[in-house]
């Protein structure tokens, strides 16, 4: 009877307690040294794919700039306190400012996107919105002397920029997205910005290697949206001034 039980596999013994223990911290080691690995590969494909994004974007803003006789996007009106923008997700009231969030807007009407929505205008892994990931930066609807201290004076300086006006493509920042930290989502929060330049390249860089952006930002006025400058944002010199050297 022994061996019969024996041979129907009953005489087999099974892990211990302790051994599946071992066996677990063994997989938890495993596992540690491989996630920082394989995190770190995804973010490099994240920052891949959001810069490739970017430059999409910029090309688009190029076309709409060359399709528009040089005039770079504008859609919001400096002489009424909301600009209402229509597309085909829906309206928004918008400040002359919030054109550089919801510059998306101007890109559908011409055919440059079939949709606000459209994923170009989204970083990897984000939610679908009609707020795009990127910013279009606020001094390309602005006079170069709004954003200099000797030179400044109003939203009478508010108006569209040109092609022609830009000095420094390769150093000037068209659009830009924050990398957010665990500190929150606002304009200080992010040490590390995906930048894409009017010249049609797109870099990751720290927020130290960028040149400062205007200390007041769009001032106070109405139609202002932040009074504290950013780089790319508000660079000094506007479109005629450089974000890095």
């Amino acid at each position: 009877m022994g061996e019969a039980r024996a041979g129907l596999g009953y005489g087999r013994r099974g892990f211990s307690l302790i051994e599946l223990i071992i066996v677990i911290l063994i997989v938890a080691v495993l596992a540690s040294f491989v996630m920082p690995a394989i995190s770190g590969a995804m973010g490099r494909a994240d920052e891949a794919a959001s810069l490739s994004r970017i430059r999409q974007n910029v090309a688009m803003v190029g076309m709409y700039t060359t399709d528009h006789r040089g005039i770079h996007p504008y859609l919001t009106d400096p002489r009424a306190d909301y600009s209402v923008l229509r597309s085909d997700a829906g309206d928004v009231a918008a400040r002359y400012f919030d054109a550089t969030v919801f510059w998306n807007f101007a890109m559908v009407p011409g055919g440059y996107a079939e949709s606000v929505l459209d994923e170009v205008f989204r970083a990897p892994r984000e939610v679908v919105s009609f707020v795009p990931d990127y910013r279009y930066a606020a001094c390309f609807i602005a006079a170069p002397e709004f954003w200099a201290a000797e030179t400044r004076t109003g939203p009478t300086q508010w108006h569209a920029t040109r092609s022609s006006q830009v000095l420094y493509p390769s150093a000037k920042g068209m659009l830009r997205r924050l990398i957010y930290t665990d500190i929150g989502e606002s304009e200080i929060a992010g040490d590390e910005l995906d930048v894409g330049y009017v010249d049609g390249h797109a870099e990751r860089a720290r927020r130290s290697e960028l040149h400062p952006g205007y200390p007041n930002g769009e001032g106070e006025w109405i139609g202002s949206t932040r009074v504290v400058g950013t780089p790319v944002h508000h660079t000094i010199d506007g479109v005629r001034g450089r974000d890095r050297d």
